[in-house]
């Protein structure tokens, strides 16, 4: 890759330490991608364009441990296009955070199965390519 891509990618795990080695793993690979990268402290989440947000959703699809009730709320409040809820989560809950409310400002991806490495390396191929 000759060029970065030019938007800031952020990392915020509001789940704690259970999800601190999936972000640094993400971390490690994806923010070479970027020109900017933001890793905050836990349960903060970073202005991003590009935002990896790691949490265990509840039964009702909503995100523990934040002020913003849904992943939607999360991602305007970050101000990203793109928000990709990074750590696995049942079909279940993830068919109650799409259909919750909260603004459309975003694109969402929500993760069932990492998959192993295979999360790291579609991602990584997935931003490369823009």
């Amino acid at each position: 890759m000759s060029q970065k891509i030019p938007l800031t990618l952020g990392f915020g795990n509001v789940s704690g330490d259970d999800l601190a080695p999936l972000v640094s793993e993400d971390a490690a690979l994806l923010s070479q991608l970027f020109e900017r990268v933001r890793i905050v402290p836990a349960h903060l989440i970073p202005a991003a364009e590009v935002l990896c947000l790691y949490a265990t959703l509840t039964k009702d699809g909503r995100i523990p441990g934040t002020t913003a009730p849904s992943i939607r709320d999360v991602a305007q409040r970050a101000q990203a296009r793109i928000a990709v809820l990074a750590s696995p989560n049942p079909v279940s809950t993830a068919q109650m955070a799409m259909q919750g409310p909260g603004p459309r400002t975003a694109n969402i991806v929500i993760t069932l199965s990492r998959n192993g490495k295979a999360f790291g390396k579609f991602f990584f191929e997935l931003f490369e390519l823009m």
